[in-house]
């Protein structure tokens, strides 16, 4: 049963991040990796306020996206592994 709900969990953050980002599938695994683990972990309402970095995503400009993702205080506040998130964005 709790793999079942990890499954769901998996693949509504997936979903999100096709919502979110219309090019996901064109991403490398590690920058899909990285916006699944942030859609994951803090679901697509909460993902969605990082509107600058969805945005610089969406152009295809992943340093703005970086660097958005790095001043938020979801990046504070998360800590190492949030460095590895960001840290992915540079894996293209």
């Amino acid at each position: 049963e709790i793999e079942l709900m990890l499954t769901n969990d998996i693949e509504e953050a997936t979903t999100a991040c096709y919502r979110l980002f219309p090019f996901f599938d064109t991403f490398s695994q590690a920058r899909q990796d990285a916006l699944a683990n942030m859609a994951f972990n803090l679901g697509e309402p909460r993902l969605r306020k990082f509107s600058q970095m969805i945005a610089a995503i969406n152009r295809g400009d992943w340093g703005e996206a970086k660097a958005e993702a790095a001043s938020s205080l979801w990046f504070n506040q998360v800590g190492n592994r949030a460095v590895r998130i960001v840290q992915a964005f540079d894996h293209g």
